[in-house]
């Protein structure tokens, strides 16, 4: 590793950190309160991951190898446990986790090189922050950050055994490479396509956030008032709403008390529901008449959301 291609390194990085470095620099509550509810250092999750007689920082080397267990364990045959997917589908498929294995190996093999020393960095440091340094540690959306390295220790296997079928004794070996990379590449994109559309949708558990998501932005923007019965599970500011939902505002219940009616503009009426809120969605019913109320469900059968729609006048 050349001196200049470690101040490229460092610069590359410094570009991507300044920005958001800048941004907490102005405003450094929110990074220490990000920390401080973020952190494993914290004597009730401690409890709660290694038991009830465990506390910092007595227990810090047993905390720290759980956690790293539970990171590692992602880029095999585990599923997501942060929250926003379901666990019960595996993150990689079996051939993709063994190429990430193995190219994990192929790359700890030459760790002096500066390709390979770079991609180290960028794995360890990420998951190291984005994983091992915080709650529950087996959570895909933080470790995004990562997923890229992941991929690229496959690159590195690939090379590396493209590297030796290039010794073979075998005149014109290159012209294997467009028919077993092709192969290999159509199998991952049809297990792929398999997981992720046939097998991942029956059993996501969390889809209420998108489904809800749905629902508002195909109400659109500008013809119903929109309420959400969905707290504590989700509220109007859920990443999925947000995003799937663009423009389409919503006002936020935590029961049917806190409703106030809309102004007589000719808007519509729609309060999407939860089921653990029925009651307050029926209390609802009964306040505003003219309405129909409908139950979407999961593949599974199981009831995602109901809501409740007064169709806009004229």
């Amino acid at each position: 590793i050349t001196i200049w291609q470690a101040v490229a390194f460092v610069f590359g990085f410094f570009i991507i950190v300044a920005p958001l470095g800048e941004h907490y620099l102005e405003n450094p509550a929110q990074f220490s309160g990000r920390v401080n509810e973020v952190s494993i250092f914290q004597e009730g999750y401690v409890k709660q991951l290694l038991g009830p007689n465990a506390s910092l920082p007595g227990s810090l080397p047993a905390l720290l190898l759980e956690q790293t267990r539970r990171t590692l364990h992602l880029f095999g045959r585990a599923g997501d446990q942060g929250g926003f997917y379901s666990g019960n589908t595996p993150n990689f498929d079996v051939v993709t986790s063994a190429m990430i294995w193995l190219g994990l190996g192929a790359t700890l093999a030459r760790p002096r090189r500066y390709h390979e020393a770079s991609l180290l960095v960028w794995f360890f440091l990420g998951i190291l922050f984005s994983s091992i340094l915080t709650l529950g540690a087996q959570s895909g959306q933080r470790i995004l950050i990562v997923t890229t390295a992941a991929f690229l220790f496959g690159g590195v296997l690939m090379a590396r055994l493209w590297s030796l079928v290039q010794r073979l004794p075998v005149r014109n070996i290159e012209w294997l490479a467009a028919p077993a990379g092709t192969t290999l590449a159509l199998w991952l994109l049809s297990a792929n396509i398999t997981i992720y559309f046939f097998e991942y949708v029956p059993r996501a558990e969390m889809s209420e956030q998108t489904a809800v998501a749905r629902e508002m932005a195909n109400n659109g923007p500008g013809r119903y008032h929109t309420y959400l019965l969905t707290t504590p599970i989700f509220d109007p500011n859920h990443p999925s709403i947000k995003f799937i939902a663009r423009g389409v505002e919503a006002t936020n219940l935590r029961n049917a008390a806190e409703f106030k009616p809309p102004p007589d503009d000719g808007l519509g009426v729609a309060v999407i529901a939860l089921e653990a809120h029925l009651a307050d969605l029926q209390a609802l019913e009964a306040r505003l008449p003219g309405g129909t109320e409908n139950r979407v469900f999961a593949p599974t059968g199981r009831v995602l959301y109901l809501v409740y729609r007064v169709p806009p006048k004229g």
